[in-house]
């Protein structure tokens, strides 16, 4: 019953989010458990547990062994033909690459994350994708290309009615701002983000 209650809910997101947001991820997760046979299942279980231990390693700070779980998690969900949670899965692991001082490699990586899941519509992955392009940009370009794509990472959220990624940006943008000295703009952003807060508590 539980399962069958999962997939139900699964289902509808997917319909509601590509109707109102012409955003396929979760249909297409959906398609994907509606057709997966048993044969599947163990491989996987295995898939989520190399992510949920990539989780374990972040909050223990191994940021290599992190990306290496979900790195494993990517390419064993790759390999089943989910694609949906093979892209979550290297979303995170490119999160990990900055703290191994691997900027440059973490900037093509998101990048390739962006033309992928544009093409494909996945938009619940786009606003997390530019998050992490700017941190790689401050590292490589400094504040001027890290706020545009903070920006565009704000304003996908925003579209998707993503509430998350939207505090996530507005704080990343706030301390950003107050980086450059532009505290009148620092405070705003802040203001709106505590706004967003209010209204959705």
């Amino acid at each position: 019953f539980e399962a069958l209650f999962g997939f139900e809910a699964l289902n509808f997101i997917g319909s509601f989010e590509q109707t109102q947001h012409a955003d396929f991820f979760f249909s297409e997760l959906a398609g994907f458990y509606a057709k997966v046979g048993e044969n599947k299942t163990e491989r996987l279980l295995r898939a989520k547990d190399f992510f949920d231990g990539g989780l374990r390693s972040i909050e223990s700070d191994d940021y290599a062994q992190a990306r290496s779980e979900f790195e494993n998690s990517r390419d064993l969900f790759k390999r089943l033909g989910d694609e949906a949670e093979a892209g979550i899965a290297e979303n995170w692991a490119v999160q990990c690459l900055p703290d191994e001082a691997r900027v440059t490699e973490g900037r093509a990586r998101v990048k390739a994350i962006i033309a992928t899941e544009e093409s494909r519509s996945f938009k619940v992955l786009l606003p997390p994708a530019y998050y992490w392009l700017a941190v790689n940009e401050y590292h490589q370009r400094g504040l001027s290309e890290t706020n545009k794509n903070y920006k565009t990472a704000l304003r996908l959220a925003e579209a998707g009615n993503n509430i998350f990624e939207v505090q996530h940006a507005q704080e990343a943008l706030a301390s950003s701002y107050s980086d450059l000295g532009e505290l009148e703009t620092a405070l705003r952003s802040e203001e709106h983000t505590s706004e967003l807060q209010s209204h959705h508590d």
